[in-house]
């Protein structure tokens, strides 16, 4: 007996030391095989093994006594066979405690699991708030990374320096790792950064998050300033009114990202995935995106002035009203963009190409635009006063209401261009311009004198040259052609 109750005991102990939603598995599995089983007996014993068709007999039995007289009647109908529908009912109570079994343990899982990830957590805040406090890395950081305002430089030993850069390197290590612990979980991974951000490892020991998995994280207004955050996946989050100036998020991928009202002056953002990211009214005043795609991009209003934007790509970007005065967006991609109302004084546009963008009304006052491709752009009532579009593309442009006043056009094409009240004075031209017909020339404004008397001498060097329609015919069809 003690034998067998000491077994018994072992076993006891060896289920409980299983995983809670393992335990509740099993007890929900025995649940069931038991209500099965009880549910057959009583069939068995109540109705026996029979098949029946499902019909049912009616037996009298009549007693008389020894005059014949009827006595006692007795009526009896004996139970019909079970047909298989009944059968089939009879399981319905032990398959509905499955299925409430099954209910059971899926809820049971997953509390155990937000238990798990609660603990786990916890005992990271724990961990990071002791090395904090027992190291007194805060107060390391601040020699090591002294503020530029501080009046007296403290000297840091050896000793510290090391110190600071394992606990450094233990944080971030612990901080990847529970990151990736918490992949599908949006709302831990948030709780970890606001943490981080709370006791200032982020900005004080420059704690980088290189690579983090910050995918759909609410950092709504968070403080990020100087963040490294280069190739961190930040798709989908939320970090509208965030402080981003200074961060590096050099090739982080903010695909789907919200940005709107996000300060990102001086931020690096050279490489990084921007496709349907909402910049909305984002500051983005010197900030770098070299080489980025902003082609699905909404950035309506938004302050790009300074913005460094050499070789990106915005085809088909919303810039309607942004502010990119004195911006580089030199050999940038452009085209079919949205430019309507936008602020690009002193931009630099050399060789980008602008074809059929929306300029309209844009204020491109001294804008360098020597190179770029226009052909086909609205430039309706865009301000062009000095602006350097020295061989510019711009076949086919609308430039009606434009004002071109002192910019310089040399070697520029404006053939088929379109300048009704276009202001052409004091333009810059070279000699023999490919300019569109006389006809729509004169619906332009302030027309230069020497561009008016170029035009006619070509026409009569046209007319000179031009072959005699009689000699033509005697000739056959020699046509002749004369480039200028």
């Amino acid at each position: 007996m003690q034998s067998l109750s000491k077994r018994l005991t072992q076993a006891r102990e060896k289920w409980l030391k299983q995983p809670i939603n393992i335990r509740a598995w099993q007890l929900t599995a025995s649940i069931v095989v038991f209500a099965i089983a009880a549910s057959a007996v009583i069939v068995v014993v109540r109705y026996g093994f029979g098949f029946g068709e499902g019909s049912s007999k009616t037996i009298t039995t009549t007693t008389r006594d020894a005059n014949g007289n009827v006595i006692q009647t007795v009526t009896e109908t004996p139970d019909s066979g079970k047909t298989l529908w009944d059968w089939l009912s009879l399981l319905g109570v032990p398959l509905s405690l499955a299925g409430l079994g099954y209910v059971f343990q899926q809820q049971q899982q997953k509390r155990a699991e937000a238990e798990a990830k609660e603990e786990v957590l916890q005992v990271y805040f724990d961990r990071l708030s002791t090395l904090l406090v027992d190291k007194n890395l805060l107060a390391i950081a601040a020699k090591v990374y002294p503020r530029e305002d501080s009046e007296s430089q403290r000297e840091i030993s050896p000793d510290e320096q090391e110190l600071f850069d394992a606990a450094v390197d233990i944080i971030r290590a612990r901080t990847l790792s529970i990151l990736r612990r918490f992949a599908d979980d949006a709302q831990r991974k948030t709780s970890v950064i606001r943490f981080l951000i709370e006791v200032e490892v982020i900005s004080k020991a420059r704690l980088n998050l290189r690579g983090a998995d910050l995918v759909g994280t609410n950092l709504f207004k968070a403080d990020l300033a100087g963040a490294d955050l280069v190739g961190a996946d930040l798709r989908a989050a939320t970090l509208m009114g965030a402080d981003l100036r200074g961060a590096d998020l050099r090739a982080a991928d903010l695909r789907a990202a919200d940005l709107s009202g996000a300060k990102l002056g001086g931020a690096d953002l050279s490489g990084a995935k921007l496709g349907g990211v909402k910049l909305w009214a984002a500051d983005l005043a010197g900030a770098k995106l070299s080489g980025v795609k902003l082609g699905d991009v909404y950035l309506g209003g938004a302050d790009l002035a300074g913005v460094k934007l050499g070789d990106a790509y915005l085809g088909d970007a919303d810039l309607s009203g942004a502010d990119l005065a004195g911006a580089d967006l030199s050999v940038a991609s452009l085209m079919g963009a949205k430019l309507r109302d936008a602020k690009l004084s002193a931009v630099n546009l050399m060789g980008a190409d602008l074809r059929t963008a929306d300029l309209s009304a844009a204020n491109l006052s001294a804008a360098n635009l020597s190179g770029a491709k226009l052909g086909a752009a609205d430039l309706s009532a865009a301000n062009l006063s000095g602006a350097k579009l020295r061989a510019a593309d711009l076949s086919g442009a609308d430039l009606s209401g434009a004002d071109l006043s002192g910019a310089d056009l040399s070697a520029a094409n404006l053939s088929a261009a379109k300048l009704r009240d276009a202001n052409l004075k004091d333009v810059i031209f070279a000699p023999r311009p490919p300019w569109p017909a006389k006809e729509e020339i004169a619906k332009a404004k302030n027309i230069p004198l020497e561009l008016m008397k170029q035009l006619e001498q070509m026409d009569e060097m046209w007319f000179e040259l031009a072959p005699d329609p009689e000699q033509s015919q005697q000739e056959g069809t020699q046509e002749t052609f004369i480039i200028f």
